[in-house]
């Protein structure tokens, strides 16, 4: 059985826009993915809510995705993938950063990939996804304006770049007509539905399954 993290944000964590709960595991993207999978794959879920490629949220504690890589890593070795989705909360107002500078925290999430396959000498393959890019909506809401919406749709020709870099794995949600929600920043449950579908033939070339 192939083992793989699928590290990420609210919609990893399947963070439910009207409820401030939490999709069920069968309507998640991930719970989706490891039905169709099945004994060949477990999917290790690790989505938190405002997670960041690598900054620090000035309100919450525990968001900097860079500081939780290797927790996680070794939580759930060995791992034969890691899926890597993050990029979305860093394009939040209060962090001010561009797309360079949010490409180059995900390019330190690689790394850290790399050299967790390299002492634990696993050969763990790396999927680089770009996050579907804010919709208008969200910038009707305090943490993003119209400067983060611009940034995130920079994100998917960055990430590319530093995916051939690594000669890892891309991937582009963007290109993959996924619903968000009111708030223009988290999936539908037919989203989840879409993603997975689209999550799930990927994986399934990364590994041969």
């Amino acid at each position: 059985m192939k083992q793989i993290l699928c590290y990420g944000d609210s919609n990893t964590h399947g963070y439910d826009a009207f409820t401030g709960g939490r999709l069920d595991y069968p309507r998640r993207w991930t719970g989706r993915v490891q039905k169709a999978l099945g004994e060949q794959a477990l999917i290790c879920e690790a989505g938190l809510n405002g997670r960041t490629c690598g900054f620090d949220d000035p309100l919450v504690p525990g968001r900097n995705g860079r500081k939780l890589l290797n927790c996680a890593l070794q939580t759930h070795k060995p791992l034969d993938a890691v899926v890597l989705m993050l990029g979305t909360n860093d394009c939040k107002t209060c962090y001010r950063a561009d797309g360079p500078a949010i490409a180059g925290e995900m390019e330190a999430l690689v790394e850290q990939v790399e050299q967790f396959a390299r002492l634990t000498g696993c050969a763990a393959k790396i999927l680089v996804v770009a996050p579907v890019p804010l919709g208008p909506e969200s910038a009707d809401y305090r943490d993003f304006d119209a400067r983060s919406l611009a940034v995130s749709r920079s994100l998917a020709a960055l990430y590319r770049e530093v995916a051939e870099r690594h000669g890892a794995s891309f991937a582009d949600a963007g290109t993959w007509d996924i619903p968000l929600d009111f708030d223009g920043t988290h999936f539908t449950p037919g989203g989840h539905r879409r993603f997975a579908l689209r999550m799930e033939a990927e994986l399934r070339g990364l590994l041969n399954l």
